[in-house]
């Protein structure tokens, strides 16, 4: 008797399987077994992998129609809906998955399994993959699986059992978990209100480090009761958004310590969310102009992430930042070419690649200063560098008024230079002033821009010449090193190079007859190396 009721739950999964039955699963990745021949499908999909497609005309033309026709439409229709179910069976055991990541997805998986099981009444299997799910996510502080597990519970208990004392245990644990989860959501609204004005516009405008103070008084009472994972995260990258925006670089340091010790010993907290602080500690360190700590940590955050990902470009851009901060040029160009050389970067979005453009920019100006060795085939290469390309490769930094069109207008003017294009060289600093007028403030928020904004205008005021222009120069380099960068109005992103070191390009700019190799500065690290 013991024997047919443990047998129960298996009778029921038997009985919806075989009145539901699912005549055929193609998982379009998995190579046919011997003997059997290749769909179609599969044979498109291999094609899409090694044929290097560009456009869609390609791809139809491949399986003999063009891309209006309506065959290759509905064929492309039925790829893709192959190609969703196929996502269901993605394989999270590979090292690249970390334990919250592979608890993430198997949890969503078994939510799609829970609801079809209670919604076709096989009550006993579903209670008992609610019991197991909630168990993981609250492991793992995946609250709004945690609050749809507590609340079928809650309902099976109600409506089935009629055990009030677990119904209630139930009932206090959706309410509970509902409690987090609108806290959880309303603070990634509020840091998402936050990046999309960043997305935007790079300038860390105190009126945004205002609005981010207003967010944490209006997360403050959830925080009193709450410390979830997501209530952390999110939480903190306001504060540290926050705290940038006034420049307290030494106190983002300290939010970014605090958020890490609250999450390190958690189940939940992943490689991805440790480096995103890391990320932000790199860049204070940069600013301090503690170039070795930032190196280190920038270097332990690339530890963390899995190569070609997103974190991984980020890990190397702040690391890239600081070795151009550092004087360090040639471990950042070793960081760029490691980069660009990976399969991932043209796939990358236009806002994430761009920096690493303005990035080349600079390094190959470095390049044609003698300020950088380079092998001869990337110095040739970096010949074909053009300035209407670039300018055309950085399109949303180009419109980003107040913010990265900043280094992109000096950038500019630093190639104009170097090809004796004087009169050009007029005609954007006579821009530049317009837009100075138009875009600066009179409450010294772009205190140490606008200085290096009157130095280039001694171009014009000493006709280029450099041993005039010296003179000149020393009492306004006198007052932006009263601003030090630790203090200054933008971020690393925006001062790509400290100006007092851009000031010496230019000045080596004036002067190309006379240029020479530079002694190159002690490495921050050993050469990188890609792994």
């Amino acid at each position: 008797m013991q024997r047919s009721k443990d047998l129960q739950d298996l009778k029921e999964l038997v009985y919806i399987l075989n009145r539901y039955k699912v005549r055929h699963i193609e998982v379009i990745t998995n190579t046919p077994g011997a003997g059997v021949q290749s769909s179609r499908y599969r044979k498109f999909y291999d094609a899409l992998l090694s044929q290097g497609w560009e456009s869609e005309e390609e791809a139809a033309a491949w399986l003999g129609y063009s891309a209006s026709d309506k065959q290759y439409k509905r064929f492309r229709n039925e790829f893709k809906k192959r190609l969703y179910n196929t996502t269901l069976f993605i394989d999270t055991n590979q090292p690249e998955f970390s334990d919250p990541q592979r608890a993430y997805y198997h949890c969503w998986q078994e939510v799609a399994v829970l609801k079809t099981l209670v919604g076709r009444g096989t009550t006993i299997n579903a209670m008992t993959l609610a019991r197991q799910l909630l168990e993981v996510a609250q492991k793992y502080e995946i609250t709004e699986i945690a609050l749809e597990c507590a609340r079928h519970l809650r309902q099976y208990y109600a409506v089935k059992d009629g055990n009030d004392a677990i119904f209630q245990q139930y009932s206090k644990l959706t309410t509970y978990y509902m409690d987090i989860y609108q806290a959880e959501l309303l603070a990634s609204d509020c840091y998402e209100q936050i990046i999309i004005m960043y997305t935007r516009s790079k300038a860390g405008r105190r009126e945004n480090g205002l609005l981010a103070k207003s967010y944490l008084q209006k997360l403050a009472p959830f925080l009193e009761r709450y410390e979830s994972h997501n209530l952390v995260v999110y939480s903190s990258m306001i504060g540290i958004f926050e705290r940038m925006c006034v420049f307290d670089w030494a106190g983002t340091i300290e939010l970014c310590k605090s958020a890490l010790a609250k999450l390190s010993n958690r189940p939940s907290i992943s490689p991805n969310v440790m480096s995103s602080f890391l990320h932000q500690m790199t860049v204070c360190h940069t600013m301090l102009g503690q170039y070795q700590q930032a190196h280190d940590t920038a270097m332990e955050s690339l530890g963390k992430a899995i190569e070609g990902s997103h974190n991984w470009y980020k890990s190397l851009e702040v690391l890239l930042a600081n070795a151009l901060h550092a004087g360090d040029y040639a471990l950042a160009w070793q960081t760029y070419r490691t980069a660009a050389g990976h399969a991932q970067f043209q796939r990358l979005s236009d806002p994430v690649r761009e920096p690493w453009n303005l990035y080349r920019a600079y390094l190959a100006l470095a390049i044609k200063l003698h300020l950088l060795e380079v092998s001869p085939r990337e110095k040739g290469d970096l010949a074909r560098f053009r300035l209407g390309r670039f300018l055309n490769e950085v399109p949303i930094f180009s419109r980003d008024k107040r913010g990265m069109n900043i280094p992109v207008l000096i950038a500019q003017i630093l190639f104009l230079l170097l090809e004796r294009r004087f009169d050009e060289v007029e005609e954007r600093l006579e821009g530049l002033r317009k837009y100075k007028s138009r875009h600066f403030s009179e409450d010294g928020e772009h205190f140490r821009t606008d200085c290096f904004f009157r130095l280039l205008y001694l171009l014009l005021k000493c006709d280029f010449q450099a041993p005039k222009m010296k003179a000149k120069a020393a009492p306004l380099l006198a007052q932006m090193a009263k601003v030090g960068i630790n203090l200054a109005d933008q971020t690393h992103e925006l001062e790509i190079i400290p100006y007092e070191k851009q000031w010496e390009w230019v000045m080596l700019a004036l002067q190309p007859a006379k240029l020479t190799a530079q002694p190159a500065p002690k490495s921050l690290a050993a050469p990188f190396r890609n792994r």
